[in-house]
């Protein structure tokens, strides 16, 4: 096994259940992330992320990463503590069953992450594709 397909296949667990770390009052953390593909961007190698709304328990993101192959998707986990009152959403490639597109390059997408029993005061994207990874914090 090589150690790209180690590192992606462990977070998969956490976007299935949810990450459960102690959470406020003793109660548990609970941090959900749905993506959404919304475009090819087959030029260029475009890498950015920003929180475009953050709202009680839910924030948006919308990104682009780079160097995504035509046999990949994107998949996304996020990781919320409630010690450091930060959430950390990473947006990564995986190998996809089937061809996706038709062609390499950027890849844009929309992200909704859900929480609980946390009160973040920052959020941090991390990107994670075949050549770059990239983190971008946001004050909440």
């Amino acid at each position: 096994m090589n150690r790209r397909v180690f590192l992606t296949s462990v977070p998969t667990v956490a976007v299935i259940s949810g990450c459960s770390l102690g959470g406020r009052r003793g109660q548990p953390t609970r941090a959900e992330t749905n993506i959404t593909n919304v475009g090819d961007r087959c030029t260029g190698e475009q890498n950015n992320a920003r929180v475009v709304e953050a709202e009680e328990n839910t924030i948006r993101i919308e990104g682009t990463i780079p160097s995504v192959d035509s046999t990949e998707s994107i998949r996304a986990t996020t990781y919320a503590s409630s010690e450091e009152s930060e959430i950390l959403t990473r947006i990564y490639t995986a190998d996809a069953e089937t061809q996706t597109r038709d062609c390499n390059g950027s890849l844009s997408y929309e992200a909704t992450v859900t929480y609980t029993n946390i009160d973040p005061s920052s959020a941090r994207i991390l990107h994670d594709s075949n050549e770059s990874v990239i983190v971008t914090e946001t004050t909440l």
